[in-house]
C-alpha cells in the first residue's frame, strides 16, 4: 500500500452508492484503512485483502462499501461478530476518504449496517467510538445507542489518523442499542449492584439483578484470551465459571503481562 494522493483532489458525491462490500473491492478497502491509520489499525486483518474478504465471506464481518461512480471506494463499515459474544455485533472499522466527507456517507453505511443486523436477529449492537472523534460519537447517538463505559486509555499510543493528536493513548466510549429486549437475570457480586444497575439503567433495560453465588465445588473454568498486540492490551473471556475462576484469571494475567 501507498499514499494515495487522489484524497487531495476534489471528489464527485453525486451517485455515490452503497452495498455490502464484493472481494475486488479488498484492495481499496485497507488502501481506506491505510490512508487513515497507516500500519496502525487495531485489525491487522484489513491489510490483507484476501484474508479479509474470506472473512467476510465467513460471516466474520459483514463489510459495506460506498462506492462512487467511477469505481472508487469512497468509504467503509463493518459490523464484526465475536463468537464469545453470541447475538451481539460491533460497528467497526468506519472510515470515509478525506476528500468524500461532509456528504453524509457514514451515516448512510451505518444504516446499511444496523439493518443488517437486525435482519440477522441480532439482540444487540455496539460501537467504541474514539474519544478525538465526535461525529462519530453524533452518529451513534442519531442511532439511539446508550452511553455505557469508558475505556481509558485504550487506544495504543502510537495509532496514526488524520486528526492528529499522535503520541498518547486515546480514551474510547461505549455505545449499545438492544435490538430484542430478551429478559434474563443478571448475577452481580456482592458490593456491585450500584454500577451494574447504573450500566443496565443506561441501555434502557430493565433487568432482575440478584447475588451471584460461589461455584459448585470441582468445577473447572472455561477461559480463552484474546491479545492484541497493536493495542498492547487484552480481553479475558470467561465462558465457563468454575471453582478455579480466581486461579485461572492470576495465570492468564501473568501469560498477558509476560507476553505483551
Amino acid at each position: 500500500l501507498s499514499e494515495s494522493s487522489a484524497d487531495e483532489a476534489p471528489a464527485n458525491l453525486e451517485g455515490i452508492a452503497i452495498h455490502p462490500m464484493v472481494s475486488e473491492e479488498g484492495i481499496q478497502v485497507a488502501q481506506c484503512l491505510y490512508d487513515e491509520f497507516g500500519y496502525s489499525y487495531i485489525n491487522d486483518l484489513v491489510y490483507y485483502p484476501r484474508k479479509f474478504a474470506a472473512a467476510v465471506q465467513s460471516g466474520r464481518f459483514a463489510c459495506y462499501t460506498a462506492v462512487a461512480a467511477d469505481g472508487e471506494v469512497a468509504a467503509v463499515l463493518s459490523l464484526t461478530t465475536d463468537p464469545h459474544l453470541p447475538g451481539t455485533g460491533e460497528v467497526s472499522m468506519g472510515v470515509v476518504r478525506k476528500r468524500y466527507r461532509k456528504a453524509s456517507l457514514m451515516t448512510r453505511l451505518t444504516e446499511a449496517v444496523m439493518d443488517h443486523a437486525r435482519e440477522l436477529g441480532m439482540t444487540s449492537v455496539f460501537c467504541r467510538p474514539v474519544g478525538y472523534h465526535p461525529y462519530t460519537q453524533r452518529i451513534a447517538v442519531a442511532q439511539g445507542m446508550m452511553p455505557c463505559c469508558v475505556e481509558l486509555n485504550h487506544v495504543a499510543a502510537d495509532l496514526s489518523n488524520s486528526y492528529g493528536d499522535e503520541g498518547r493513548r486515546h480514551h474510547t466510549f461505549c455505545g449499545t442499542l438492544m435490538l430484542r429486549d430478551v429478559r434474563r437475570t443478571v448475577h452481580c457480586p456482592e458490593g456491585e449492584e450500584d454500577v451494574v444497575r447504573t450500566v443496565i439503567r443506561n441501555c434502557g433495560l430493565d433487568r432482575d439483578v440478584v447475588p451471584s453465588t460461589d461455584p459448585a465445588p470441582g468445577t473447572s473454568t472455561v477461559a480463552d484470551t484474546d491479545m492484541n498486540r497493536i493495542l498492547k492490551a487484552a480481553c479475558i473471556y470467561i465462558d465457563v465459571v468454575g471453582e478455579d475462576v480466581g486461579e485461572v484469571l492470576r495465570r492468564e494475567h501473568r501469560r498477558v503481562k509476560s507476553s505483551l
